[in-house]
Formats: C-alpha cells, sequence, structure tokens
C-alpha cells in the first residue's frame, strides 16, 4: 500500500489567529502576502519592487511572477497597504520586496523558521495544545489558498491552477485561454 502525504490546510479563522499574534509588519506582510497569493516561498524570497504596482488604488493588484512558473497573481488592497507600511518602516533599502534585517534577499531557510516561530507563538497563546506547531507551514497556506478559492469562491480547477503554477495540483496542461483580467476580476469578490 502507497504511503498517502495528508494534505494540511487551515480555514481563514486558523490563519487570522497566527497573524493577530504577529507584531512585525514585515513578518506579518509576508504570511498576508503567501496565504492571499498561493505562491511558493522561494519566489516571495525574489519579489522585487518591480513586480508590483506600490502605488496603486485598486481593490485588486497583479504581481508578476517571473521564473520557473511565470505567471500573474493577485492581491487585495489591504495587504499591499501592510506591504506599504513595511516598505515605509524598514530601515535598510534593497531591491527585494521583502529582506532580512541586515537587508540582505531572504532565504527559504529564514522564511521557514518564521513559520515555526509563530506557529508555537500561536499555540501558547490560545492554550490548545499543538495544532499550529503541526500544521502551520508555508505548503499549508499554500494549500489554504487553494482550498479557499476552490470551496468558498468559485474558482475553477484550471483558474486555481494557473494562479498557483501549472504544476501544482495533479491536472494536465491549463487551459491557457483564461485571461488575467479575468482572474482579476474574480479576485474581487474573495472574501478573506
Amino acid at each position: 500500500m502507497e504511503d498517502v502525504k495528508k494534505i494540511t490546510y487551515l480555514n481563514i479563522e486558523d490563519i487570522k489567529k497566527v497573524l493577530n499574534v504577529i507584531q512585525n509588519i514585515r513578518d506579518k506582510a509576508i504570511i498576508q502576502t503567501l496565504y492571499k497569493t498561493g505562491i511558493r516561498v522561494y519566489e516571495l524570497a525574489n519579489l522585487t519592487k518591480k513586480d508590483i504596482d506600490l502605488n496603486s488604488e485598486d481593490n485588486v493588484i497583479a504581481i508578476d511572477i517571473t521564473g520557473k512558473h511565470e505567471r500573474t497573481v493577485f492581491i487585495d488592497f489591504e495587504t499591499l497597504e501592510l506591504i506599504r507600511e513595511m516598505l515605509n518602516t524598514r530601515k535598510k533599502d534593497s531591491d527585494y520586496l521583502f529582506i532580512a534585517g541586515t537587508g540582505n534577499k531572504l532565504t527559504n531557510n529564514t522564511i521557514n523558521k518564521m513559520f515555526k516561530k509563530y506557529a508555537i507563538a500561536t499555540d501558547v497563546k490560545i492554550g490548545n495544545g499543538f495544532f499550529f506547531k503541526d500544521n502551520f507551514t508555508a505548503n499549508a497556506l499554500k494549500q489554504s489558498y487553494i482550498n479557499h478559492m476552490l470551496n468558498h469562491n468559485d474558482f475553477t480547477v484550471e483558474e486555481v491552477k494557473k494562479l498557483v503554477g501549472q504544476d501544482y495540483l495533479g491536472v494536465e496542461k491549463l487551459n491557457d485561454k483564461i485571461s488575467n483580467n479575468e482572474l482579476k476580476n474574480k479576485y474581487k469578490s474573495v472574501v478573506w
């Protein structure tokens, strides 16, 4: 019998519990961006200020993801405001959107350590055992995004597949006829 990997995801209330524990604006912006875009950790670490219109006043903002899984993803205005606040308060300048305290680009390892830190802090704050320590990971956040879009916002598998990258969700070739404008308009109705 094959080992079946359990897919872990959190509901929106679980994610809000973690976000409420986080005091660091950069860390909160990272978690919220990962959840509301479904991007991979290394994609987040590689985001630059040029990949997003930081001056946008739109309620849905496009982020261009480059590299192996090139695509456009979207965030809401609330997350953009958090990113702008983070950029206004950071002391070091960089072309990268998210940086370490040293001013260097974030690493996957640094981001994964951050997940562990806030998972443990959330478990301690709410005192319900080790739910978050065992379940709050970058992959769980990506799965949460996928679940949220498919089950609560009427996105099709093909649309979600285009948003998260073509080799995800175990579906063959993506229907390339889905436009970014269609996805952006649909994203406007997402309730977080």
